[in-house]
């Protein structure tokens, strides 16, 4: 099972971005994990909130890992690195 994507940038205050968990097969097949529940969480609440569905959402500048924990990996976490630049907005 792996977060996918396993690093996100957001350039904007309220930009978003979906991460799901794939689960594969030995030969790499994707497995329908649907309704299996994932509890998703966020490391910096500051820099990114996530839902209970995995959507992420930019708060403010930096970095925050978010993690996944479900029964399809009992005792584990899956991450994701979300980094909110905001050097690209423009000012005036």
């Amino acid at each position: 099972v792996t977060m996918e994507p396993a690093a996100v940038t957001l350039t904007a205050i309220g930009a978003t971005s979906q991460l799901t968990l794939v689960a594969r097969d030995a030969d790499g097949a994707v497995l329908n994990v649907t309704g299996i529940p994932v509890t998703w969480s966020t490391g910096t609440a500051s820099v990114a909130t996530v839902s209970g569905t995995g959507l992420v959402t930019a708060v403010g500048a930096g970095t925050s890992v978010i993690t996944a924990t479900s029964e399809l990996f009992p005792g584990e976490t899956r991450t994701a690195t979300v980094t909110v630049d905001l050097s690209a907005v423009a000012t005036q």
